[in-house]
């Protein structure tokens, strides 16, 4: 059961870096589904006549709506859900705070979001369960790619806190996975969502398992 992990922002000091410092992970329930999306993220790109290595990110496709429209409808046909962790680093306690605790509060609160979604499929079939696979953008920033690895792999279930629901965590480049691309349009979509434009947003909103907000 796959779920990846992008990154928006950085955990530096407001006042050189990024307002804001976002987590978002898209979760679908085997790897066949996963390898469906990517199928259909494929064929989109033939449609849009974008080249086999071109990249959706939110950002780069800000001046073409009908690229973002088209690569939404496409995804939407499939299953997944995502969640999403935004922190504020405007706001006094967290332009003072260190970057390891940022990084350490949104791995953590993101890992915690998905705890009840990996327990339930546990409970669901504890004899044929498969541990969850994470797969985190490789971003290069050491510290983030430890915490956020350790906020993973330290997950147990509800009721057997020592039964480890997370296997593998790896690290991608997101060029080639194209699931780390559908985790990177999610958390822009949440990204606008937060600053005042859902129009991204709605289409993919009823998905969202949970949007956490620091501070709330």
């Amino acid at each position: 059961m796959p779920t990846f992990i992008d990154e928006s922002g950085d955990t530096g000091s407001s006042a050189g870096g990024s307002p804001s410092f976002r987590l978002c992970a898209v979760t679908v329930p085997n790897e066949g589904v996963a390898d469906s999306v990517r199928a259909e993220i494929r064929r989109v790109r033939a449609t849009l006549r974008l080249g086999t290595k071109y990249e959706f990110k939110f950002s780069k496709t800000g001046r073409q709506p009908g690229h973002r429209a088209a690569f939404f409808d496409a995804v939407l046909r499939h299953e997944f859900q995502f969640a999403t962790v935004s922190l504020d680093k405007r706001t006094l306690v967290w332009e003072s705070s260190s970057a390891r605790t940022c990084l350490w509060l949104t791995t953590t609160a993101l890992a915690a979001i998905l705890r009840p979604v990996y327990s339930d499929r546990f409970d669901a079939d504890p004899v044929s369960y498969r541990k969850e696979r994470v797969t985190i953008d490789d971003n290069e920033d050491q510290d983030f790619l430890t915490t956020a690895k350790d906020s993973f792999r330290n997950l147990g279930t509800r009721d057997l806190p020592r039964r480890v629901l997370v296997g593998r965590v790896t690290f991608s480049s997101s060029g080639p996975e194209d699931m780390l691309q559908l985790a990177d349009m999610l958390c822009g979509a949440v990204g606008a969502m937060l600053d005042g434009d859902d129009s991204w947003y709605s289409p993919v909103g009823e998905r969202d398992l949970t949007t956490w907000r620091f501070p709330n």
